[in-house]
């Protein structure tokens, strides 16, 4: 039988106090508690979920690769027809000297009074065919112009000659010569040359340029 007094006896039973203190305390933690768990299972679900995601993502990536180098390398390779052989270089016959032309006596003279004063190493009757402007273009040298320079750049040149014709022209006082150059008349040409000429008031025919090359490759 309990005491007098005591909470449960009948009659003066004291429920408040011992509900306040005790019990609706006790259930407002498991309550929390059991928030508490619940928060935590989300926060993990979640993460396992996103690292699912990140899991599958990477396997599709890896696939779709593996299927493009797959079907690259079925795919039928590019075929190229080969190159055509390159020519063989065939040697060619050297041309044939084009045919000499006959000149005008007053042209004419100009190159016979050139090969007379070449091969006497006459440096001052070369210089006198030139116009006194004239100019002298040596293969592989800078040009002289006027005829005391032209007189010094030929001194203690001179040997044996030949010149002949391949074109030429005139227009009013104004011409030309075009030809070629052996050692001797009939022999191949070693060279080439071209003299532009201009005609004075007493006729005479005298030359503005002379220019010459060599028929020899250069090394």
């Amino acid at each position: 039988m309990p005491p007098r007094g005591s909470p449960l006896r009948g009659g003066s039973i004291a429920y408040e106090p011992l509900l306040r203190t005790r019990i609706l305390p006790g259930i407002r933690q498991r309550q929390n508690s059991g928030f508490q768990g619940i928060e935590l299972l989300r926060c993990a679900a979640g993460g396992i979920v996103n690292g699912l995601a990140r899991v599958i993502g990477l396997a599709l990536g890896i696939a779709a690769v593996v299927i493009i180098a797959v079907a690259c390398a079925q795919e039928p390779a590019e075929t190229r027809e080969p190159a055509p052989p390159r020519p063989v270089p065939v040697s060619q016959p050297p041309a044939a000297p084009l045919p000499s032309v006959t000149l005008p006596p007053e042209l004419a003279r100009v190159l016979h009074d050139y090969e007379e004063a070449w091969r006497a190493r006459d440096a001052a009757a070369l210089a006198r065919l030139f116009a006194e402007d004239g100019f002298v273009l040596p293969n592989g040298g800078m040009p002289v112009r006027g005829r005391a320079a032209i007189e010094q750049s030929y001194a203690g040149h001179g040997g044996p000659l030949a010149l002949r014709a391949i074109a030429y022209a005139t227009h009013g006082s104004t011409g030309y010569i075009i030809g070629g150059y052996a050692p001797r008349a009939g022999d191949e040409d070693t060279g080439k040359f071209t003299l532009t000429l201009r005609r004075g008031d007493d006729g005479r025919w005298s030359i503005v340029s002379d220019m010459d090359n060599s028929n020899r490759p250069q090394r």
